[in-house]
């Protein structure tokens, strides 16, 4: 009996993380805009505004127009770039530890029902939360450092400002949330 339930687990567990790591598709959207993360380039999205694109090599294209760019501004375009990088991989990160955290806690529940003891669940609950809450913070921490690059990119060329999207408030919000996770 013990072994089908670790079997199962793995197997559970394989599926799981197989799903998550296939999903190469990276998107940050709220009602404003959206960040759509493709192969060597970074889409931007916004109500009433032809699509920005941000490539690998700094290039700026909105509405499939280049965007004639000083060497500082394209500084900050890669700096976008980088940073929208940055929050999908957190973002992933943040994904396979909640995958992870729901295996963990479906098999405390085996092993609480093995071993007769209830309490197994709770501290596993506790134990993996505390960690997905860590990845959370970096991950919001990752949503700051994208607003700041898109704020000075905004600055800096004033072709991209409509493509600002991202808020003090969403960072705020964030955080918050992610404080208040646990509650």
């Amino acid at each position: 009996m013990k072994r089908t339930i670790v079997v199962w687990a793995l197997g559970a567990a394989a599926v799981l993380t197989g799903a998550i790591v296939v999903g190469h598709a990276s998107e940050l959207a709220s009602s404003r805009g959206a960040i759509d993360l493709r192969h060597h380039e970074v889409r931007i999205s916004v109500r009433g505004e032809p699509h920005a694109d941000i490539r690998r090599n700094g290039d700026l294209v909105i509405g499939g127009h280049p965007i004639t760019l000083s060497a500082p501004q394209r500084l900050l375009t890669l700096r976008y770039y980088r940073d929208a990088h940055s929050l999908a991989s957190a973002g992933m990160t943040v994904g396979k530890a909640g995958g992870w955290l729901a295996l963990k806690v479906v098999g405390s529940m085996f092993s609480a029902l093995w071993h007769d003891d209830s309490a197994i669940i709770d501290h596993t609950a506790h134990t993996q939360a505390a960690r997905l809450k860590k990845g959370v913070e970096a991950l919001c921490t990752q949503v700051s450092a994208l607003k700041s690059s898109q704020d000075q990119l905004a600055s800096a060329q004033p072709a991209f400002a409509p493509y600002a999207y991202i808020r003090k408030s969403d960072v705020s919000k964030c955080f918050r949330d992610a404080r208040n996770s646990d509650h």
